[in-house]
């Protein structure tokens, strides 16, 4: 039985057998659904261009009688978003960001809010509208905030004192979940800027048209991203492959092998 199309991204692609492929899309209406793609490989007509990673398409599912992966039937290209496959910097964020959407968003858990942020930000760094570091950590905030799991910055994450914003340091605890006040920060080493906070803190509260007028430093940036990235490991539990790839990237670049505008 075939179902009706679906609005989707493509965020895994692993070969199957000699012609297969398991793909996982990324659902406005069902979340992430992992199906079959067959013959896929030597399909010219249904499939040929069309299994790119990151392309927003219109896609169609059987569900097969005896059990088993849904099978693609149908799939309808409607943005391929070629400057970020062709940039390996673009390519790598998006693929970070895909990595938390398939490890942190059950199965079949629909999630609209995280998919237009999703897309949003794909059409924008492909697009060239904001940088790709700074497009990160605006997912990264808001991913962590529709998934209700984000990070506490305006109490102690310890006794739930309200923080003191004239503060210029302030120390946070990963297994507390956030930033301590001045009597609790003697149990962390670990510390953000005041500045920090409260572009976390901005960036939350505000939407893209918003968000883009003001203009991010790279170290603030990087701060802020660092911030988040341990947060997001430590409660998944894991480390994240394209994560490691970025590291690797943005080492290069300040060694000057690469250059980036930063926004």
């Amino acid at each position: 039985m075939e179902e009706s199309l679906l609005d989707s991204v493509l965020v895994r692609k692993t070969e199957f057998g000699d012609f297969d492929y398991i793909l996982t899309f990324f659902t406005r209406e069902k979340g992430n659904i992992t199906v079959i793609a067959k013959n896929a490989k030597k399909s010219i007509k249904r499939f040929s261009g069309k299994l790119e990673l990151f392309g927003i398409s219109k896609i169609m599912l059987a569900r097969p009688k005896k059990g088993g992966l849904p099978v693609l039937t149908e799939i309808v290209l409607e943005e391929p978003f070629e400057k970020i496959r062709t940039d390996i910097i673009k390519t790598a964020y998006s693929s970070y960001w895909a990595e938390l959407i398939t490890a942190w968003i059950p199965s079949m858990s629909p999630q609209k809010k995280i998919y237009r942020l999703f897309i949003s930000l794909l059409s924008m760094i492909n697009k060239n509208i904001i940088s790709p570091d700074a497009g990160n950590l605006y997912f990264q905030v808001h991913f962590l905030k529709n998934i209700g799991f984000d990070p506490l910055l305006s109490q102690c994450a310890s006794c739930g004192r309200d923080l003191d914003r004239t503060s210029k340091i302030f120390k946070f605890r990963l297994d507390k979940g956030g930033i301590l006040c001045n009597k609790c920060s003697s149990l962390s080493d670990e510390f953000l800027s005041g500045a920090n906070i409260k572009q976390l803190l901005w960036i939350r509260e505000n939407g893209f048209e918003t968000a883009l007028k003001l203009k991010f430093s790279r170290k603030n940036i990087e701060d802020c991203s660092k911030f988040l990235s341990s947060f997001i490991s430590y409660n998944t539990g894991r480390e994240f492959k394209s994560e490691k790839v970025i590291k690797n990237l943005e080492s290069n670049l300040s060694n000057g092998t690469w250059k980036i505008k930063y926004a």
